[in-house]
């Protein structure tokens, strides 16, 4: 960066230096300077008066003989009014100095111009270089050469903005310098705005309303504080005024209204959650402090909108095995249509981009992965001789040529994929090592820093099939597969493996005893502190209408614990569990009642000393599908299929507690989900022959 100083030539440590007749005073010294245009409600400024001091030079703006006048313009057919000036100072010499440039260390060349303003008015001043200027501007009143310094910035670097804000200026002529700090003297470009200024508002200063009003609900849009005065504008900063989620500011932009009265706070605010905006004694009218306020509330609720949109249709081709994720970056999909697999991409409430991304026959359902920072990976498998695993990123905005991972000689299937903050992408799948030998779980990673992926190889030494990942943003993952007896391939056990970027898989551990004759069925979840769930359905007895739901917690660094608490008894299917970022775990797995599936959910309570009871939240006398269950950071979506609909129930996090009702937000089956922190979510489901698709916000 060209804004280097040399050692011997610190820059003072104040940038900016106002002096004591800011706002209308008057400086000593000097004598007066005279002629120059006026600047009023709308027109603009003329003449060409002459300033005392100084030498001679035909050079406009050279000294203070002949300083540039600034004509003024209405820029908005209103009372705002503006003068431009771009000037190449390569020609100028010095003449002048300002209090914050006596260590300048080039040529100490400036310019010289002059407004003039007829009544009172509030002036910002914005000189930006090019070329390589490091501009240093000064501000001085009355007289050019000795009148007072009003102000004197130098708090940016080469080809960067200096910026001066002067309020209530008097009538009078002013005089703007700008120099080049070093040798790179380069080209200016000077703006000066003014504004009508108004006077201080009388009265008390006080807050006279908010909205929401504190304890109220913000049913979108911005957080408002309406005062009883103008504020000064310089006094609304980040340390000012806050909306804190969880201790971190969330507020991205803070405007006042144009009587500077009303102050706007905005953000994507969290959804469903609780904030505290605070308004501190930094605030100020005409100097005066603000006394402070808290503003407690409760951000909206959301709802699900989209209105089952359809995003892939096709009715002469089968398409199912929606999957999705994505957050802030936007959502990223991925289906089956026929023996094809596609994708697409929704910034927000709509989707485009559908693609197809394999290349051949595909034989197993894809699976994706995304982050906030708008990457994402498809990842399938499709028939090239055998079975092979292949991938697809999202580069550039669109999927990019597929890459092959496995090393299968005869076949590999059943492929999932995740991806953290940096990009770095973690694919496993089964495949077997030899033609005639067993499956085993393999795994591939890509490296973002250096695009590339590394080579295919087992985890563990033993068997494995259908295998399930998660990841978090970190890095750090959490796998589970089943390892099942080469002579009697029913008989399977759990196994789990905990990953980290620094020590890759660890050890894999035995869950619960060999299964002898049913397959393992568990769900996964991991957050961004390393905390681990799992929730599987074991079989208790040898029967297929005894099962036990079982649920172990644990910490990535830490061997992973192979002793459970048991959940449910029974007939039970599907498990799905999602952990928030702050403690929370939520259940749901379906379990028979007479004829019927129900989908049961349970969740930790609020106060962290225990799981409310085990309650059907399907709709009665009616059999529900799979349940998908995501976490936000405080809060939870579960959606599962009933009847001809998609059911969707909303957990609170903050209270332990749910949405009234179960909200019908699609008509077919087959539902995915993905949540971000803030929880927002995106919802695909197949219905009448189509990707049909819903957003929460």
């Amino acid at each position: 960066m060209a804004a280097l100083r040399p050692a011997a030539a610190p820059r003072p440590a104040a940038a900016l230096r106002p002096a004591a007749g800011l706002g209308g005073g008057t400086a000593t010294g000097g004598g007066a300077a005279t002629g120059g245009g006026t600047a009023t409600g709308g027109g603009a400024a003329t003449g060409g008066g002459t300033a005392t001091g100084g030498g001679s030079g035909a050079l406009p703006g050279e000294n203070c003989v002949a300083p540039i006048q600034l004509a003024f313009s209405s820029a908005d057919g209103g009372s705002t009014l503006v003068a431009t000036r771009t000037i190449n100072l390569s020609p100028y010499q010095n003449d002048l100095t300002g209090s914050c440039n006596s260590t300048v260390t080039g040529p100490d060349v400036e310019a010289v111009m002059q407004i003039t303003l007829s009544e009172t008015r509030d002036v910002q001043i914005s000189v930006t270089g090019s070329n390589g200027l490091d501009a240093v501007v000064y501000v001085r009143q009355s007289s050019c050469m000795s009148g007072g310094q009003l102000a004197c910035v130098d708090a940016t670097y080469a080809n960067q903005t200096e910026t001066v804000t002067l309020n209530a200026l008097a009538p009078g002529a002013y005089f703007l310098v700008v120099e080049a700090y070093d040798s790179a003297v380069g080209v200016a470009d000077v703006r000066v705005t003014t504004t009508p200024y108004e006077a201080p508002d009388a009265g008390p200063f006080v807050l006279l309303a908010t909205n929401p009003p504190d304890g109220g609900v913000l049913d979108g849009g911005a957080v408002t504080a309406t005062f009883s005065r103008a504020l000064d504008s310089a006094t609304v900063t980040a340390n000012s005024a806050t909306c804190n989620w969880r201790s971190t500011d969330v507020v991205t932009n803070r405007t006042l209204s144009p009587d500077r009265k009303t102050l706007s706070l905005t953000s994507a605010f969290p959804l469903w959650s609780s904030m505290t905006c605070s308004l501190t004694s930094a605030l100020q009218s005409n100097g005066e402090s603000f006394t402070g306020a808290n503003i407690f509330m409760n951000t909206r609720a959301g709802a699900w909108v989209g209105d089952n949109a359809v995003f892939f249709g096709d009715i002469s081709v089968l398409v199912d095995n929606p999957k999705v994720a994505g957050g802030a970056g936007g959502y990223f999909a991925t289906w089956s249509r026929g023996n094809t697999v596609r994708a697409g991409h929704s910034a927000g409430t709509t989707w485009t981009d559908d693609a197809q991304v394999s290349t051949a026959l595909a034989t197993t359902a894809p699976d994706i992965a995304a982050n906030d920072s708008g990457r994402a990976v498809v990842i399938w498998a499709q028939n090239q001789t055998s079975d092979r695993i292949f991938v697809s990123r999202w580069v550039n905005f669109a999927w990019n040529t597929p890459v092959r991972l496995d090393t299968a000689t005869n076949g590999a299937g059943r492929p999932h994929v995740t991806m953290d903050a940096a990009g770095n992408i973690l694919a496993v799948w089964e495949q077997r090592a030899t033609t005639t030998g067993p499956l085993q779980i393999h795994y591939a990673r890509f490296d973002a820093a250096t695009s590339s992926w590394s080579a295919a190889q087992p985890i563990g030494t033993g068997t494995g099939r259908i295998s399930r990942i998660v990841g978090n943003s970190n890095g750090d993952a959490i796998i589970g597969w089943e390892q099942y007896d080469v002579v009697n391939p029913n008989a399977t056990t759990l196994m789990i493996s905990l990953y980290t970027r620094a020590g890759g898989f660890t050890t894999p551990v035995a869950i619960g005893a060999q299964q002898p004759t049913y397959g393992q069925n568990f769900a996964l979840d991991i957050t961004e502190s390393g905390k681990v769930a799992l929730l599987a359905n074991q079989n208790a007895t040898s029967t297929n209408t005894n099962f036990e739901l079982r649920q172990i917690i644990g910490q990535v660094g830490q061997p992973f614990p192979t002793t459970w608490t048991v959940v449910d008894t029974g007939n039970l299917a599907a498990p799905a569990i999602a952990l928030g970022e702050y403690g929370q775990t939520w259940r749901a797995w379906l379990k028979q009642n007479g004829t019927n599936f129900e989908v049961i959910a349970s969740n930790e309570l609020s106060s962290g000393s225990g799981y409310s009871t085990p309650t059907r939240v399907s709709l009665a006398n009616s059999s529900a599908g799979s349940p998908v269950l995501r976490a936000s950071d405080e809060h939870a979506h579960l959606v599962f299929p009933q009847g001809t609909s998609v059911r969707s129930i909303r957990f609170n996090g903050l209270t332990g507690g749910r949405s009234l009702g179960v909200d019908a937000v699609g008509d077919g089956g087959e539902p995915a989900l993905a949540v971000d922190r803030a929880g927002r979510a995106s919802l695909l489901f197949v219905g009448s022959s189509a990707i049909r698709a819903n957003h929460y916000r």
